[in-house]
């Protein structure tokens, strides 16, 4: 048997030194991004309020009493996901992934759905078609409300721009005008 095969070579080990480095800096990064995520006190009461937002929703009976309170909380927590999510990547330095973070809060929502969903099928056996077509609704509504939520959270974090960029546009429009009417 030829023990070569199985042996690595100078250009083997200096690859692979490589790749452990770059697998160590890359999780430092991400610890780093994460930590200050969790430290940022406007996340941290996003995440607070939505896990408040299910817990009484569930032992107050919010969900049943309350018209559209699921929407609400389907909102806040798509929200709170984007924005630590917007956190996380500014901290990391990936921003050119932020504009995938309402696809990714949509795809989350849809593994929730799936398990909210088998989750109910024992309790649901036997039901009728309406009850099914009830649910259905509710999934939809939810991955709406989820990727609506998302959007916002991503969209609202270019609001700022909004000023610089007004008076940018505002102040070549008092060029044109003292341009064209000398005043």
């Amino acid at each position: 048997m030829n023990n070569n095969y199985f042996s690595l070579n100078e250009d083997d080990m200096n690859t692979s030194a490589r790749h452990r480095k770059k697998i160590k800096e890359s999780l430092e990064k991400s610890y780093k991004g994460l930590k200050s995520t969790l430290k940022n006190k406007s996340n941290l009461a996003l995440i607070g309020g939505a896990l408040g937002a299910h817990t009484a929703g569930c032992l107050l009976g919010y969900y049943d009493d309350i018209p559209q309170y699921d929407a609400i909380t389907h909102l806040l927590s798509a929200f709170t996901l984007a924005k630590c999510s917007e956190t996380f990547l500014d901290e990391t330095g990936h921003n050119e992934l932020k504009k995938y973070i309402p696809l990714s809060i949509f795809s989350a929502g849809v593994v929730w759905e799936i398990y909210e969903y088998l989750a109910n099928v024992p309790h649901s056996l036997g039901d009728s078609d309406m009850e099914f077509l009830v649910a259905l609704e509710n999934t939809i509504k939810d991955l709406g409300n989820d990727i609506l939520g998302a959007a916002i959270a991503v969209k609202g974090s270019f609001l700022h721009e909004i000023p610089e960029k007004g008076a940018i546009a505002l102040a070549k429009i008092d060029n044109i005008k003292y341009n064209i009417f000398g005043f």
